[in-house]
């Protein structure tokens, strides 16, 4: 789509009436992204975990752990390609703070990217031409708070992934500031390095934003000289970036060159149209959406460029969609050997979509002519709408997070099971994962400071502590297994609690050979007796033991789960 100069009107709008269709488009979008972030945030508590996953064993654990040691140089250690300095500031404060059980990194996560639909709206509010904002705020809400970036909103380690596109517009937006106003410019460009370096130090991919700057201000035409800042600041923060700096191996598969040359834009246009790819799965839809994407930003770019129509609003959504695009590019050409679902992994989801909100805030502000305008408002809308669907995915099971359950609780039982532990933490770093926790348990670290994990392999059977009408529940099933031996059942406590339930089991002689605990699905318990779906409860036995007896622990008392005919200790 390329347009010329007939399709802009300078000056600006005359009026606040933007039609009826600019005002039911609004109203559509905006009752939409309330949907939209409601349903999230409902997300994020039901798939709320208090352990930790991944890559949160090295960033967050591993990192306390080197601070206890004394090492303060672990603040400024690379994390892969990366020197996540405000990720572990984060890290730190939810240890520190608020308990280390990820409820301080979830609701960051949730506000960060708040603060990036805020700058949005600001920018729109201020520097658009024309429009409905609620039309801007809505289609913002459902892009930016969208679950197919659910990775990002669920997992603790994930702030940084966030924080760096915020500081990235942020520095952007501040970058323009005084251009048409009249305000002095130095102190805008001074101010911009500040959110700027921010977006270093949470990711690698940061130090892109200084390069930015300078695109930003060439598109705006502005002196010469007001390129000193960017260049001299970012030569600056990237001498001390790179001091020291030893790039990882990750361990890349070779890929031959006629399939790298195939792989690495497929994998680019696939990143840039990854949103598409939950909603259709596959891979052909997300490239060719992620191909008129960029077509579509660069045609408009270059007509406005040309006709000499770039305000500092328009240059900052050009310069935000730039941004998403050398990322984009970056991470295509160094995680190309791992296939192109890695293009369209969840957590990239929040790039791609920020780059869709450039991308069509960017032609709502510049059409004019009616058809054009129209046919705008009509793409967002469809494709605000068909983004929305994804949300009733907020509201499925999650049995990863019980197998993370299971997995931290055979480590801190002292029950062997890799096949479950890989659910964690990667399966060839095992002997680092079993470190990790049990330093985590020596500290008492968030979830290992109280409640059932805290308990397991501590608390042993007291028969004099049994108190039958604590509970009611069942032993159901006992299996062996090549990995183990693993039992099961379900289990209500009389007393309310959110919290898991934890299970021992016992042999003939009352000695505690196993433990388990509950989050299980069990649907057959729920149609019954209406107790709720997450009362099953599992449990891992030592090699060699026979488990003759469960009991549910709580508060210090114990309450005996029947055996049922599913149980053989033959």
């Amino acid at each position: 789509m390329v347009l010329h100069k007939s399709d802009w009107k300078s000056g600006a709008p005359k009026g606040r009436s933007q039609g009826i269709l600019d005002r039911l488009a609004g109203a559509w979008l905006l009752v939409l992204g309330l949907l939209v972030f409601f349903s999230t945030i409902y997300g994020v508590v039901h798939y709320f975990s208090p352990l930790p996953y991944s890559d949160q064993w090295i960033g967050s654990i591993g990192f306390l752990q080197q601070l206890a040691d004394g090492n303060t140089a672990a603040w400024w250690v690379p994390h892969m390609e990366h020197r996540i300095v405000l990720a572990r500031v984060f890290f730190w404060l939810d240890a520190n703070w608020f308990g280390g059980r990820n409820v301080f990194l979830f609701v960051a996560a949730v506000l960060l990217q708040s603060l990036t639909a805020m700058v949005f709206i600001t920018q729109a509010a201020q520097g658009r031409r024309r429009g409905s904002i609620f039309l801007i705020a809505g289609l913002c809400l459902v892009l930016l708070f969208s679950w197919i970036q659910y990775e990002n909103f669920t997992w603790g380690f994930q702030s940084q992934f966030i924080a760096v596109y915020l500081f990235a517009l942020m520095a952007s937006a501040v970058f323009s500031r005084g251009i048409n106003d009249g305000r002095p410019r130095m102190p805008a460009l001074y101010w911009s390095i500040v959110p700027a370096v921010l977006a270093t130090v949470s990711m690698g991919n940061g130090l892109l934003v200084f390069p930015l700057l300078v695109f930003q201000s060439l598109l705006l035409r502005r002196p010469l000289k007001e390129l000193a800042v960017p260049l001299i600041a970012g030569a600056v923060v990237g001498l001390v970036y790179f001091t020291g700096f030893t790039k990882p191996d990750i361990g890349l598969p070779s890929v031959p060159l006629a399939d790298a040359l195939w792989l690495v834009p497929h994998f680019f246009l696939s990143f840039m149209g990854s949103a598409t790819y939950f909603l259709i799965q596959d891979f052909t839809v997300s490239a060719l959406f992620g191909l008129f994407s960029l077509v579509a930003m660069l045609a408009m770019t270059f007509s406005l460029y040309r006709h000499r129509k770039v305000t500092p609003y328009r240059s900052f959504l050009i310069a935000g969609y730039a941004f998403i695009a050398i990322a984009a590019l970056a991470a295509a050409t160094g995680r190309y050997p791992l296939g192109l679902g890695q293009a369209v992994v969840s957590r990239y989801g929040t790039p791609m979509l920020i780059s869709w909100a450039c991308l069509f805030l960017l032609a709502y502000d510049v059409a004019v002519k009616a058809a054009l305008r129209r046919a705008v408002v009509l793409v967002a809308v469809g494709l605000a709408t068909w983004v929305a669907t994804y949300q009733h995915n907020v509201n499925n099971d999650a049995p990863e997070l019980f197998r993370r359950d299971l997995a931290v609780l055979s480590i801190k039982a002292g029950i062997d099971r890799p096949d479950l532990t890989s659910a964690v933490f990667f399966a060839d770093q095992r002997n680092y994962l079993m470190e990790q926790a049990r330093f985590a348990a020596e500290i008492n670290f968030g979830p290992y400071g109280s409640g059932w994990l805290h308990d397991a392999g501590v608390v042993k059977f007291d028969p004099a502590r049994v108190d039958p009408a604590m509970c009611t529940g069942s032993y159901d099933m006992l299996r062996r297994l090549p990995e183990g031996m693993d039992a099961a059942g379900w289990v209500v406590l009389k007393r309310p609690t959110a919290d898991r339930v934890l299970i021992l089991l016992v042999d003939g002689a009352n000695a505690t050979v196993g433990y388990g605990v509950s989050g299980a699905i069990r649907d057959d318990v729920n149609a019954y007796s209406g107790v709720g779906r997450y009362r099953g409860w599992m449990g891992l036995i030592k090699a060699g033991a026979s488990p003759a007896k469960a009991y549910a622990y709580d508060q210090g008392k114990f309450c005996e789960l029947p055996r049922g005919p599913g149980v053989s200790l033959d």
